[in-house]
């Protein structure tokens, strides 16, 4: 097996090599990749540093290759003049590595990818430099021309701002960053009553792992308490794939408004803009609601907030626990009690806080 995989590897070493020496005569200078294939969290990771690369080279053509969802968030940004997107096909894959090469790109920067292929894909584009991280790219570290050392305790928009600093960046821009359009906006506001008294709160009880999940009874709890005492106005926010969930919630809380799988990434960011908090465990719209500089509490216990919580962000409050099992099972706990140690007394002690002025990204 071992030797299929060196023959494949120095197969599409050699080649790509080869198409490299092809162009390195034609290609123009200044042509840069993004590649960033996954979620919604890691999309928005990607965006400081595909600002601070276009305010670095503001004539450079910047193109991303990403995945479905990352091109609904991406789409708008002034930093980007191409979309690609990857779709798990060969016949797409082929497509895409036609299209690709036509671009003739310089530089690749690999930020992150789910899917196997993508990397040997990026290997046969003939860039002189493919950048990433050792032990990220599904055992073909040897196709990047220059790759860095896995970070420890490194926020990943940190450790992508890095990989972006072998550029040589006349400035770091930190923060993450969405352009929903005026349509978005309409929409969201669609939604939205014009007057209300109390504070308009967003729950959003979903994640793509049940690890992180905090129960449907501590959000219908706290709920109720919101509303008893602040006169708040709940609602709820999930993708077509939780519907179970908000439905679940929302028996339990009759009163809130259930938003799930009415909302597209940009009108959802538009949304966030327009709301006075967000609560939600860690997953993809909580980084939504941190690129749309919203009140937010996070609730953590089995992954750590100073790798993928809040980053340079003083309107954020993360409530923390300690992992109840070491090592954690991760994808393969069905029952994420570690969560139970947050309280809804807790959080709506936190919640009123957070209200009334804006406090620090401080983990409790």
């Amino acid at each position: 097996m071992n030797c299929i995989k060196n023959f494949f590897l120095n197969a599409l070493l050699f080649f790509g090599k080869l198409l490299g020496m092809q162009r390195s005569n034609k290609a123009k200078k200044d042509r840069i990749l993004i590649v960033s294939t996954t979620g919604f969290g890691d999309t928005l990771w990607a965006t400081p540093s595909i600002a601070s690369i276009k305010s670095s080279y503001p004539n450079a053509s910047l193109a991303v290759l990403t995945s479905p969802t990352g091109k609904k968030l991406l789409t708008n940004s002034p930093h980007i003049d191409d979309i690609f997107v990857l779709k798990p096909s060969l016949f797409n894959s082929l497509k895409l590595l036609v299209s690709l090469r036509k671009k003739r790109f310089e530089t690749v920067l690999l930020f992150h990818s789910s899917q196997r292929l993508t990397l040997p894909l990026i290997s046969l584009l003939g860039a002189k430099e493919i950048i990433g991280t050792k032990e990220m790219s599904k055992g073909f570290d040897k196709l990047l021309t220059k790759a860095f050392e896995k970070p420890d305790n490194v926020h990943e928009i940190k450790r992508r701002l890095e990989l972006s600093s072998t550029l040589n960046l006349s400035e770091e821009i930190p923060q993450m960053e969405v352009y929903p359009s005026s349509s978005d906006n309409k929409t969201a506001l669609s939604y939205l009553p014009e007057k209300v008294h109390g504070p308009i709160i967003v729950f959003h009880p979903g994640a793509k792992d049940l690890f992180k999940l905090w129960s449907i009874d501590c959000f219908a709890k706290l709920g109720n308490s919101l509303e008893k005492k602040l006169n708040a106005h709940i609602y709820i926010t999930g993708c077509a794939n939780e519907k179970k969930l908000t439905d679940d919630l929302c028996k339990k809380l009759p009163s809130a408004h259930d938003l799930c799988n009415l909302l597209s990434p940009l009108e959802l960011a538009s949304f966030f803009k327009h709301v006075d908090l967000v609560i939600t465990a860690d997953t993809g719209p909580m980084h939504l609601a941190f690129a749309t500089n919203t009140k937010t509490l996070a609730l953590f216990s089995p992954t750590n907030p100073k790798l993928c919580g809040p980053f340079n962000k003083n309107n954020v409050t993360v409530i923390q626990k300690k992992q109840t099992c070491l090592p954690c099972k991760r994808k393969k706990c069905k029952n994420a009690f570690c969560m139970l140690q947050i309280s809804p007394d807790e959080v709506f002690h936190e919640a009123l806080a957070l209200l009334q002025t804006s406090s620090g990204a401080e983990i409790k």
